[in-house]
């Protein structure tokens, strides 16, 4: 059971400060995307919380998304080596933060310790879990297995369990906030499938030799946050590609610089699910090489899912040759 800060410090809520708006904890750029659609649906007063992690790019790339989409943010640091101490300090620079009652919490991820932690040291009136990629899918099986309902605010198109109630968006708010040409250009999502060891540089080196020779024009690549020195060197040597690194996540790269992609493709990258419901008129094309090994027990779980979007097609690469 939640025990609210404020109850260890007074015993009673009498202290508390009765400003009813709701409150939200991210920690990547997609939670934080997500946070900006019910910030703007719902309206109102807001406190938005950025864990930060000193993981990659990942910090840089909330804040500048954040600025982009002109939020007021506070941040908590939460280094893995040091969650505790962190935790501890972190809480004490936020202090104000929970002695606000909320209408409504908004956590960004089901599997965060950290998050599950500072739901249970906020007092509000309800609790939803925001979008975190392909996690949110995980999330419902995991719920529906052990019982524990979250409800949802989401841009997915999936069963509801019992009891749970969902706020449904689809990026209207971030649509309209940027102008957006026609669609054009050839996209690559990267990922890091080399550095997981899910497919070799080579074979990783031809798929998107294969989309250049099929698809005229330049093949705009975006490397992963995770990706290697060794694998974007050897992409950036191919004739027809252009390399460009992302200050923010996929999404607001593409908004704010106007980009409206006539062909975006990637092997199984979770920016598939976004960018198909951000970029309806785009044609995504989940390439799946044949020589793709993985363990994740959930991979047949994400193409079945990717399958059922209007504008996404999921190939089996057995040959050279693209649909």
């Amino acid at each position: 059971m939640a025990i609210p800060l404020q109850l260890m410090f007074y015993g009673n809520a009498k202290f508390l400060r009765l400003i009813m708006k709701n409150i939200f904890i991210v920690e990547t750029p997609l939670q934080l995307l997500c946070a900006y659609e019910l910030i703007n649906t719902l309206g109102g007063k807001y406190c938005l919380i950025l864990r930060f992690s000193e993981v990659g790019r990942n910090d840089s790339q909330m804040v500048f998304s954040a600025k982009k989409l002109n939020l007021k943010y506070r941040i908590i640091l939460i280094r893995t080596h040091h969650a505790y101490s962190d935790f501890l300090f972190g809480i004490f620079r936020l202090i104000d933060v929970f002695f606000n009652k909320y209408e409504i919490i908004f956590l960004g991820s089901y599997f965060s310790k950290f998050i599950k932690m500072f739901g249970l040291l906020i007092w509000s009136n309800k609790k939803y879990l925001l979008d975190d990629g392909v996690a949110t899918l995980l999330a419902q099986k995991r719920m529906s297995a052990n019982g524990h309902i979250i409800d949802l605010a989401t841009f997915f198109d999936i069963p509801l369990l019992a009891s749970q109630s969902k706020i449904k968006h689809s990026f209207e708010a971030i649509r309209k906030k940027f102008t957006l040409s026609d669609p054009k250009g050839n996209y690559f999502i990267g990922q890091d499938l080399v550095e997981k060891d899910y497919l070799t540089l080579d074979k990783y080196i031809d798929l998107i030799k294969i989309i250049i020779t099929q698809h005229k024009g330049t093949l705009f690549y975006y490397p992963h946050r995770a990706e290697s020195d060794k694998t974007i060197s050897a992409i950036s040597k191919l004739s027809g590609v252009n390399l460009i690194y992302q200050e923010a996540c996929i999404e607001i790269e593409f908004l704010s610089n106007k980009i409206y992609p006539k062909n975006i493709f990637t092997c199984i990258s979770t920016a598939i699910i976004t960018l198909s419901a951000i970029y309806p008129k785009a044609n995504i094309l989940s390439i799946i090489p044949k020589d793709f090994k993985t363990s994740d027990p959930h991979f047949h779980d994400i193409l079945d899912y990717l399958k059922t979007l209007n504008n996404v097609r999921v190939f089996n690469l057995s040959d050279d040759k693209l649909p």
